[in-house]
């Protein structure tokens, strides 16, 4: 599951259709927080990278469901999961 903070989709996503889930979602386990939503947007993520090879520039698009939550106290949590089913892997020291 990928969430977002409501205040980052205000300023970087201003398209973003904001629809609603009809059962209010609870989401727990981030440190000891939790929190509910009801609302989420459809959207792109693209994760610019390199082939295997190293050479060649490609930029991978993942569609997510994204539910928004207030307040939360980071920008975005990325579900990786998906990402490694695709074979994509951040590397953070670069």
């Amino acid at each position: 599951m990928t969430i977002v903070n409501y205040k980052f989709i205000i300023r970087f996503l201003l398209k973003a259709r904001i629809r609603t889930i009809i059962t209010l979602l609870q989401i727990t386990g981030i440190n000891t927080n939790r929190y509910t939503t009801s609302k989420y947007i459809v959207t792109s993520l693209y994760f610019p990278g390199k082939d295997k090879s190293g050479n060649k520039i490609i930029t991978e698009t993942a569609p997510k469901e994204v539910y928004i939550i207030d307040n939360l106290k980071v920008n975005i949590f990325i579900n990786i999961d998906v990402m490694a089913l695709k074979g994509i892997n951040i590397l953070v020291s670069r």
